[in-house]
């Protein structure tokens, strides 16, 4: 079973560049997916529109679009070319497999905290008590868990930092 992926991405920069893209990302919202021809987004990378299924632009600086895997690689290079940095947050609804991440084109370094199924093997289906169990607790809801391990891993990045800055 294909496992869709539902990527939100909010771009930031400079407002010609970001305008510039959110102009192409808005002309390829506008066709249908099956339509859209390759090389047009960024030309010299040749990345595949149709890589990003249905897409919808919205009015802040962003996007939402479904895909079948993260595609992380693919708006490292739409930023690269339109010089803008990036927001991404991604979640799959019938799987174990999010994260959201930071880019910045400049240095061309990334912030991020992705999680996917071999990462979550621990995580149990209570049939019975229609309730997920994670390390001992219970999530009545899979976006409640979701939101404790995602919380969990920001709180263990922040804290290498903290002793990164003591070394």
């Amino acid at each position: 079973m294909t496992q869709w992926i539902i990527h939100t991405v909010e771009f930031i920069g400079e407002k010609k560049n970001v305008k510039k893209l959110m102009k192409k990302l808005f002309n390829l919202s506008n066709q249908h997916y099956t339509n859209v021809v390759g090389g047009d987004l960024v030309p010299k990378k040749n990345i595949n529109p149709k890589l990003f299924g249905v897409i919808q632009s919205y009015l802040f600086d962003g996007v939402a679009f479904i895909a079948e895997e993260p595609l992380l690689d693919e708006l490292k290079e739409i930023a690269n070319y339109y010089k803008v940095n990036f927001e991404l947050q991604y979640n799959c609804w019938n799987a174990f497999n999010f994260g959201r991440m930071d880019y910045f084109y400049k240095t061309q370094t990334e912030n991020s905290i992705l999680f996917n199924e071999n990462d979550l093997k621990d995580i149990e289906f209570d049939e019975e008590n229609q309730v997920y169990k994670y390390e001992g607790a219970e999530f009545s809801h899979r976006s409640k868990l979701e939101k404790y391990i995602f919380d969990r891993a920001v709180r263990v990045k922040q804290i290498e930092m903290i002793l990164e800055q003591l070394d």
